[in-house]
């Protein structure tokens, strides 16, 4: 069935949230095989329009917001895919203009649905870069980009979009990531920093884009140094996806990302290929994303992500996990459990048959498991669970995994440059195989395989992992860290890693780091950089190969 855009006044150049909506719309109604092709263009979707949908994206609001203010549940959308089966969108190299602050695709309860060949560019990111010209112990001079417009009220200085307002001089309160780079942009480090102005006894403008700044303490600012300034309130995403299968994203450009890129939770067989996560080469602001690119939370089946770029990003590159829960009350075969993590909840977790394990959350050993017969989300916070005929483990410091709902995991043949923080976060109990990839410039580590019942609550062992032909250079830390969070040694966690054929660029730490962990094998790997730094660091680590 071929689906023609006129007919649901979907085309250039207007603006387009309410064409999309009721093509959507009227997609859901049939299961046969649809195809849709964009007339290529400029589609433009402005908050004023967007539509108002409640959802919960793993790692953005707190519990505690959502319970002070339910409104903070409600998401403003560009575009909502809710329910529609067996359908290909081709969006023939078009771009959709995002203008305001809102998610750009949210995807639900869909089925065999791809989108490819589109670009998508935000007007007036809510980033801004300020520039060190001029810099003494106590007085600095910044120059301040030219993207988006700039004032002052009532002597501070506000940079403001369509629905935003960032304050330049705010540094007492920690609303800010600030990640910080040398003067050559296309090849540094991304890290983490204070805001600039902190301790700043004075601010002068002296002209529109330049300011000079006096400190009450010594400051060690060089000239050409670079600063992102943006808030960390990353409520929305590029792409959201929730209970969908098979969802392919192909040859998609993001520009940039208020948040996360691509979010998806309680989904299986998700697909991303020939994609780019990076800003544009002609953007003064060269910054992409202020989240996570990738973030996947209880998903099933097998999640690839091949042939495609990732440059410049906040937080972590892809995070693939699955959650523990807290017990709240236990009698028998019934118990309420709790998100545990304020910034994880709201989503559905538990399906009847799903295979659940108590966890001790100091050591992360397995203690039992038993089967879901029923399970009832309640307030978004509380699950109501009843299991099979079965008395659990009455033992302090236990936590329950869901250990049906874990994805396989593919990420092969992709490049990444500037992370400030981790590059793949690796914790889940399906196939793992890491290959043919080159990993530039991350601020902490490249690889990081965790498992953590205690303060982050994202789960999953790893038993068969593959870390093949990829190349690790100019990386902070260890290029790859197999390291659970535990407060005692009892037993091994990870299992069956396998790290072979790659090229390690070693600076200050090792190259592999591993603790808790039974079968790692590392052969055939080249090690170029420090010749004096130790290649592989272990702890409490047996059935060690090389």
């Amino acid at each position: 069935m071929v689906i023609y855009p006129e007919s649901f006044s979907v085309k250039p150049n207007v603006e387009a949230t309410e064409g999309f909506k009721n093509l959507f719309n009227t997609s859901a109604q049939t299961a046969v095989n649809k195809n849709l092709t964009l007339i290529k263009g400029n589609y433009v979707f402005q908050s004023k329009n967007a539509q108002e949908k409640e959802f919960f994206i793993s790692n953005t609001i707190s519990q505690k917001d959502y319970q002070k203010n339910k409104s903070n549940g409600i998401h403003k959308t560009a575009i909502v895919i809710d329910g529609v089966k067996n359908m290909e969108i081709d969006c023939n190299d078009s771009n959709f203009i995002i203008d305001g602050q809102m998610t750009h695709i949210y995807i639900k309860n869909c089925e065999n649905v791809s989108i490819k060949n589109l670009n998508i560019q935000t007007v007036l990111p809510d980033v801004h870069k300020i520039t060190v010209l001029k810099a003494t112990s106590f007085y600095v001079t910044f120059e301040i980009d030219s993207v988006g417009n700039f004032k002052e009220e009532n002597g501070d200085f506000y940079w403001w979009g369509t629905d935003y307002k960032t304050k330049f001089n705010d540094a007492k309160h920690n609303d800010y990531v600030i990640p910080t780079a040398c003067a050559d942009n296309l090849n540094h480090l991304i890290c983490n920093r204070k805001h600039p102005l902190q301790g700043a006894s004075s601010i002068k403008q002296i002209s529109e884009r330049i300011f000079n700044v006096r400190y009450i303490t010594p400051k060690d600012f060089k000239v050409g140094q670079v600063f992102y300034i943006f808030s960390d309130k990353r409520n929305d995403v590029g792409i959201f996806i929730e209970k969908s299968n098979k969802i392919t994203l192909k040859n998609i450009t993001q520009r940039f990302n208020r948040g996360h890129g691509v979010v998806a939770q309680n989904s299986e067989n998700i697909t991303i290929d020939g994609c780019v996560f990076a800003p544009s080469s002609d953007s003064e602001v060269d910054f992409c994303c202020l989240g996570d690119f990738l973030h996947f939370n209880m998903c099933r089946g097998r999640i690839t992500v091949s042939n495609s770029e990732f440059d410049s990003c906040g937080a972590n590159l892809c995070n693939v996990h699955g959650n523990y829960f807290e017990i709240v009350e236990q009698n028998k075969d019934k118990m309420v459990l709790k998100f545990p993590k304020e910034q994880s909840f709201g989503f559905e977790s538990f399906k009847e048959g799903d295979v659940i394990a108590f966890v001790d959350s100091k050591s992360l050993v397995e203690v039992s498991r038993t089967k879901v017969l029923k399970a009832v989300l309640r307030d978004g916070i509380y699950y109501d669970l009843t299991t099979a005929t079965y008395d659990p483990p009455k033992k302090d410091g236990l936590v329950v995994e869901n250990i049906s709902a874990y994805p396989q995991f593919t990420f092969d043949s992709n490049t990444v440059n500037r992370v400030a923080k981790r590059g793949v976060l690796c914790s889940t109990r399906g196939k793992v195989r890491i290959e043919n990839n080159r990993f530039l410039n991350t601020g902490i580590s490249d690889i990081v395989i965790a498992n953590d019942a205690l303060k982050r609550f994202e789960s999953g062992a790893v038993s068969d992992v593959e870390i093949s032909g990829n190349a690790f250079m100019n990386c902070e830390e260890s290029s790859i860290v197999i390291k659970p969070y535990i407060k005692k040694y009892v037993d091994s966690i990870h299992k069956n890693i396998k790290i072979d054929n790659n090229l390690f660029v070693l600076k200050d730490a090792s190259a592999i780091f591993a603790y808790a962990c039974d079968g790692l094998e590392v052969k055939d790997n080249t090690f170029a950089g420090n010749e004096n730094q130790e290649k592989v660091v272990l702890k409490d680590t047996i059935n060690f190969q090389e």
